[in-house]
């Protein structure tokens, strides 16, 4: 399955001691996880959006959330005391939440609580944790001289460390890939890269002076958006194999093995090992560009319209209107992506060109909800607006 890369990281190597203020004094302490069951129709409804059905709706911390027809919250986790969920992250069997004092994993399938682990550092709330096999990373804040970044590897069943390391200078942005057991970190100025399951360096390069905004894994390569460059580094020794240069541009890393160079007035697709044009599509507004959840289509985002796109060539689907306007677009299981919008998150369903269900939340970032499914089925896990950790089962 052809995805984005996921993103976390690594580096120098510093005291484990942290003397600084944390922001959650109460640290993680035992949370009650209540069962939901769903209520009666709900009055809450759909502010103008494409057709989804009258939702029925739970009550999750006072108010009311809905979910579709018949889509309802199964579990519900209260943040630890004198803390608040900050992130989340979820495989088909363990969530894991984050506090800025550290990490809890929860049983999917029900909220039941798993592991606990405080952090010896500041949990980074600016970047949700990342699971790739059978490990969370975790970014971390660390002490020293100036702002720096690092990443705490943890086993996934169980929640006990397996090693920590700097990175550098903040923002510190992170690419996992079990397959190759690699860890990339990239922060301002240097690129690290260490072995997934023990943390040994790789290899480390400087790309001096370029803020990072986005890393990634594809063809063999490490990806690294930074400055108005996207440099593309061999994954085996960090030589660089190709740069394009496009001031306006943003990357998206991944999907089929492209890279896609983002500006308002339209998309290029990039092959991954060489970095040659594959396509080019022209398109005015374009906003961001993200893969579907299946890697099987890239999804270009307008104010008010979404254009799926074939990875390989760039021919594109019919287009799906959405009322506008879109907030942040991020990848859902299969051929879907899920759309924040002024009345809530939306999941859409682009072979069928329609919303399946809505979550009724306002302002919730694209990385404080997660996507997954127990034998199957899909769930929906979300840090909620108040702070409580919730997970539902949308219709069907």
């Amino acid at each position: 399955m052809g995805t984005l890369a996921a993103v976390v990281t690594l580096g120098l190597v510093l005291a484990v001691v942290w003397s600084g203020r944390r922001d959650d004094p109460g640290g993680l302490g035992r949370s009650d996880v209540a069962v939901g069951t769903p209520a009666p129709r709900a009055v809450a409804t759909d502010p103008g959006g494409p057709d989804v059905a009258a939702p029925a709706g739970c009550v999750v911390g006072g108010r009311e959330v809905a979910l579709g027809d018949a889509g309802c919250r199964v579990w519900q986790a209260a943040a630890p005391a004198d803390a608040r969920w900050r992130a989340v992250a979820a495989s088909d069997d363990v969530v894991v939440a984050t506090t800025s004092t550290g990490a809890r994993g929860l049983a999917t399938a029900d909220g039941a609580g798993r592991w606990t682990w405080d952090s010896p550092h500041q949990v980074d709330p600016s970047a949700p944790p990342v699971i790739a096999g059978d490990v969370v990373a975790i970014p971390l804040r660390l002490p020293g001289i100036g702002p720096l970044g690092g990443v705490a590897v943890l086993d996934l069943g169980s929640g006990a460390p397996r090693w920590t390391a700097a990175s550098g200078p903040r923002p510190v942005r992170i690419a996992v890939d079990a397959a190759t057991n690699a860890v990339v970190s990239v922060s301002t100025g240097v690129v690290h890269t260490r072995e997934l399951d023990t943390g040994a360096p790789r290899w480390q390069r400087h790309l001096p002076g370029l803020p990072v905004a986005d890393v990634g894994l594809a063809g063999g390569h490490v990806i690294v958006h930074a400055g108005d460059a996207v440099v593309a580094l061999g994954l085996d020794d960090g030589q660089e194999r190709w740069r394009v240069t496009r001031p306006d541009a943003i990357a998206l890393l991944g999907a089929d093995d492209v890279v896609a160079l983002v500006a308002p007035d339209g998309v290029t697709g990039l092959d991954a090992a060489s970095g040659a044009t594959r396509w080019r599509l022209d398109r005015a507004g374009v906003r961001s560009v993200t893969p579907t959840g299946d890697g099987t289509r890239l999804v270009v985002a307008t104010a008010d319209q979404l254009l799926p796109l074939d990875p390989a060539t760039g021919d594109p689907d019919p287009s799906v209107d959405t009322p506008g306007p879109l907030g942040a677009v991020t990848a859902a299981g299969g051929r879907a992506v899920h759309v924040a919008t002024p009345g809530g998150l939306r999941r859409i369903d682009l072979a069928g060109s329609r919303a399946t269900w809505m979550l009724l939340e306002r302002e919730l970032p694209p990385d404080r909800y997660a996507e997954t499914s127990v034998d199957g089925a899909t769930r929906l896990v979300a840090v909620l607006g108040r702070g409580d950790l919730a997970a539902f089962a949308p219709p069907g």
